[in-house]
């Protein structure tokens, strides 16, 4: 899993090496190598369980399950109050909370590592903007000081 102390070693290293102009697929490319087998575990996971087409399939599953035990009548391994669905619909609940936790956590990190290199990339383009600016103020005034002179 993708730590806190990953994280911030990860945003250590970045600033250490003066990455912070990386573009973001650098960024990307760069929380992947940290993330190891149980942070892409984690993000696998969390993909699928996360999206409509899980809610789909269980809905859809337990259409099916239902229907089969009805169809079985009196032969229905899961009779009507469906105890075993009910079971194995509890296992999908309390695995799929923590593996919605961990892939927020991990999105959250990835989101602090983009943030901060985007707040980094900021900081340095408004330096080099404010030397432009003086840069540019300097020759106005010696321009306008050379008009000045001409006019003399």
């Amino acid at each position: 899993m993708f730590q806190k102390r990953n994280h911030l070693s990860l945003l250590k290293a970045h600033h250490d090496r003066g990455v912070h102009n990386a573009n973001v697929n650098e960024v990307h490319e760069e929380y992947k190598k940290q993330l190891g087998v149980n942070g892409k575990l984690a993000t696998a996971l969390t993909a699928v369980y996360g999206s409509m087409y899980f809610v789909y399939f269980l809905a859809f599953g337990s259409c099916i399950w239902m229907l089969v035990q009805y169809i079985l009548g009196k032969n229905a391994f899961d009779p009507l109050p469906f105890a075993l669905l009910l079971l194995i619909g509890n296992f999908v609940q309390l695995f799929g909370g923590p593996i919605i936790q961990v892939g927020q956590n991990l999105g959250s990190a990835h989101s602090e590592l983009r943030a901060e290199s985007d707040h980094y990339v900021t900081e340095e383009s408004f330096k080099k903007l404010n030397e432009i600016l003086t840069l540019l103020r300097e020759e106005n005034r010696s321009k306008n000081e050379e008009k000045a002179e001409k006019e003399i």
